[in-house]
């Protein structure tokens, strides 16, 4: 089963959230952009769902960014259980405003989202 929260609010806070299980893809041309400024959350947001072990967040393609110039995120995952939540394997997650100012790709625990050398992260990463 895969919930997810899409707010197309004017403020545009939260594009994606994934909260109990299933997965997200992003992928070809896809295009997922938001201006969050909260530290704890994201464009696209993995939250953490207890048990699932299984890849909750897959982008292979496509842009998913962060336009704001102050905090926030691109993708933030809050997992915990053991396993990858995200895998990053090509496209591109960027973070815009300067290297101090939130991240591109942010885990709240340590292994929970893998890089391979097909993706292009500009910004900062943390736990990843």
């Amino acid at each position: 089963m895969m919930l997810i929260y899409s707010r197309m609010a004017e403020n545009l806070t939260q594009k994606m959230k994934n909260i109990i299980s299933g997965k997200i893809t992003v992928s070809g041309t896809a295009t997922i952009t938001s201006a969050n400024t909260s530290a704890d959350m994201g464009s696209i947001y993995i939250a953490d769902s207890g048990t699932s072990t299984v890849v909750r967040l897959e982008i292979t393609g496509g842009t998913v960014e962060n336009t704001s110039t102050t905090t926030g995120c691109a993708v933030y995952c809050a997992a915990t259980a053991s396993g990858t939540a995200v895998n990053i394997s090509g496209g591109t997650v960027k973070k815009s405003g300067t290297n101090t100012s939130g991240y591109a790709v942010y885990a709240t625990n340590s292994g929970k989202i893998n890089i391979t050398s097909g993706a292009t992260i500009t910004g900062r990463k943390f736990n990843c």
